[in-house]
């Protein structure tokens, strides 16, 4: 550690780690030769991840340092992943950067967007706008085709010109969302409805977007 920063280093989960197994009521650890580990301080450390107990297939990083310091798959099938804090406050720190930089970015974008929806013809600009104005004022999710397709979930890629309505100046959404929840949403927006009263001329089973 220097300066108060923990110097961390990249995990390879596919490389050398620990492993979890399970031993009667409760777990033992191997050590990545497969020896079963025995030294209380090892596995007081391991045991200090507090890793869930339904995670299968349980790798854990031989460094205390490792940028991921444990990966398993959980009870739904889900690979999930444990950073290290150091990691986690970084990638933060990171996030607050980039969130600093759009929104001062945004108010240019917004004046952009404007100007695309306005667009005489109904082009690939035009949409775009639309779907970027959708993103900013409707809070939606981006959705992706292998959701719609295994879990009927929808998001604002995946929306058909059925999931809107539009009366006046309002566009309201009314689609499957995540974990198959209702999701329901009112945008007032001039232009942006002009556009989807436009794009549902196309049948109710076309994508909206």
């Amino acid at each position: 550690m220097l300066g108060g920063v923990t110097r961390l280093r990249r995990s390879a989960t596919n490389g050398r780690g620990y492993h979890r197994v399970r031993s009667g009521r409760g777990f033992s650890y191997r050590d990545p030769d497969g020896r079963t580990v025995t030294d209380p301080a090892v596995r007081a450390r391991l045991e200090d991840l507090v890793i869930p107990p339904a995670w299968e297939d349980v790798w854990i990083s031989p460094y205390d340092n490792g940028h991921i310091l444990a990966t398993g798959i959980d009870g739904a099938g889900r690979r999930q992943y444990m950073y290290h804090p150091g990691w986690r406050e970084r990638m933060d720190r990171i996030k607050y950067d980039r969130a600093l930089a759009l929104a001062e970015s945004l108010p240019s974008a917004r004046r952009m967007v404007t100007q695309d929806l306005r667009r005489p013809e109904p082009d690939r600009q035009r949409a775009l706008a639309a779907a970027f104005r959708m993103l900013d004022q409707g809070s939606l999710r981006v959705g992706s085709e292998r959701y719609a397709t295994e879990h009927g979930s929808r998001g604002l890629s995946t929306l058909l010109c059925a999931h809107a309505h539009v009366s006046g100046d309002d566009i309201e959404l009314d689609f499957p969302g995540k974990s198959g929840q209702e999701w329901s949403s009112t945008i007032h927006d001039h232009d942006l409805a002009r556009v989807i009263a436009g794009m549902k001329r196309r049948g109710p089973n076309a994508r909206l977007l």
